[in-house]
């Protein structure tokens, strides 16, 4: 009988033992190797870029383990903290109708489970846009959408339960369907409606093109004023050269000097006049093709531009009729 007692105290003893230390193996199996750690710090790194901080603060959680090398575990904690800074925190403060505080809800995020209770205490999300839909039984559910800036920390947002859903419910179209909307015919019937529409876009005879042949014009009266200068140089320095050598000219005659300057200006005088009654020619096209509007064409207002050049004096008139 005391040898059958010794075998059982014996037998459970080393049950005992085996089991501390199938225990301890299996909690040094789940330990991260420096391997793990590693990984867990290069991964948060992406995480943390892509924005998704919530993920980003788990990876640095696992290396900081103690099984982690002591160099990864100081970076992680340093990183753990600029992740917990950035991380942004709402406080939701949901209320029924009567301004009571509700905590029984069921909230969801973009689809996912959020809480099953809402007891005033900070959540944290991951910056960005997020769509969150409140659902208490036997009340409309209330979907919200808020942009949360990354850093924001303890954001409070008011929700009120028991006010019908604040995206457009199925009723809303039904509603409004009731109100006849003005047909096609109503609106061409309408006094001043579609023909002032209509009329705007024709209503003004101001064109870029106008705008040009104006700039066009302004330069040809430019060059014939510019041309006529250059000519009256030239008469004058030509009769003084001729009064001068009335008697008869030597080729070291001071006349021959005045003689080239006067072939000089009457060359450029040329040149001038005819860039400014080219100017003056594609200004007149430019206007007269530009297009008009419906008063210019049924007989209202009209301006037309018409280059002269005559022997001594050159010019434009500008005609119009209203």
């Amino acid at each position: 009988m005391m040898r059958k007692e010794s075998s059982a105290r014996a037998s459970a003893s080393l049950l005992l033992i085996c089991g501390a230390m199938g225990v301890r193996s299996i909690a040094q199996a789940a330990d991260p190797t420096a391997t793990d750690c590693f990984a867990a710090n290069e991964r948060s790194i992406v995480l943390r870029q892509a924005g998704k901080l919530r993920e980003a603060r788990a990876q640095l959680a696992l290396c900081q383990t103690p099984s982690c090398p002591a160099d990864v575990r100081s970076v992680c904690e340093r990183r753990l903290d600029a992740v917990n800074a950035a991380i942004p925190t709402m406080i939701f403060d949901v209320k029924d109708q009567a301004g009571n505080d509700v905590a029984d809800v069921q909230a969801t995020m973009d689809g996912l489970p959020l809480a099953e209770r809402l007891d005033g205490s900070p959540i944290s999300f991951d910056p960005g846009e997020h769509h969150f839909v409140f659902v208490v039984p036997k009340l409309p559910r209330v979907e919200k959408t808020f942009v949360l800036k990354q850093a924001e920390k303890n954001r409070r947002e008011r929700i009120v339960l028991g006010s019908g859903p604040s995206e457009p419910s199925v009723a809303q179209p039904a509603a409004l369907a009731q109100t006849p909307l003005p047909s096609a015919a109503a609106a061409s019937t309408a006094p001043g409606a579609a023909s002032a529409t209509a009329a705007r876009p024709s209503d003004s005879s101001w064109s870029s093109q106008k705008t040009w042949a104006i700039v066009t014009g302004a330069v040809g009266l430019a060059g014939i004023g510019v041309g006529t200068a250059f000519g009256l140089s030239a008469r004058s320095q030509w009769q003084q050269a001729q009064s001068e050598c009335h008697p008869g000219c030597s080729p070291t005659s001071p006349a021959q000097g005045e003689k080239t300057d006067a072939d000089n200006a009457a060359t450029l005088s040329t040149i001038a006049f005819g860039v400014g009654a080219a100017a003056l020619v594609g200004a007149t096209v430019l206007w007269l093709s530009a297009p008009q509007s419906s008063a210019a064409q049924s007989g209202g207002r009209q301006l037309d531009l018409v280059p002269w050049v005559g022997p001594a004096v050159s010019g434009c008139t500008l005609k119009g009729a209203f």
